[in-house]
């Protein structure tokens, strides 16, 4: 599924397809599942649910460790070697994906207005 399509983007005869192939697989392992399930659920949304959706994602990942660790580790230190919190794409949980995709707000959702 997903990871052989990933290996297979970094083959791709394009370069730009095979460059972002070879920057998911070299970067965060939560983050490739996040990208693979933004491109899923974003298929079938209209660009507004995409921009809210966008907006909930953004939110969880700067709340989550993994986005720090790779500040330090590109920007801040920059010894780019981040000790991810789940070394291989296999470990990331299912329930921290999907946690990344939920609202952090009470109410409505704050760009509900796209609508």
């Amino acid at each position: 599924g997903a990871w052989r399509a990933l290996e297979a983007l970094k083959q791709h005869d394009d370069p730009l397809l095979a460059d972002a192939g070879k920057r998911l697989h070299e970067g965060c392992p939560l983050t490739a599942h996040l990208v693979w399930e933004q491109i899923h659920r974003a298929r079938h949304m209209s660009l507004a649910q995409v921009f809210q959706m966008e907006y909930s994602m953004s939110l969880n990942c700067c709340r989550h460790p993994e986005f720090s660790e790779g500040v330090r580790a590109r920007l801040l230190d920059k010894d780019n070697q981040p000790r991810w919190h789940w070394p291989d794409v296999a470990q990331v949980p299912t329930a921290v994906v999907e946690a990344h995709f939920a609202k952090v707000w009470e109410g409505r959702h704050p760009l509900a207005d796209l609508e």
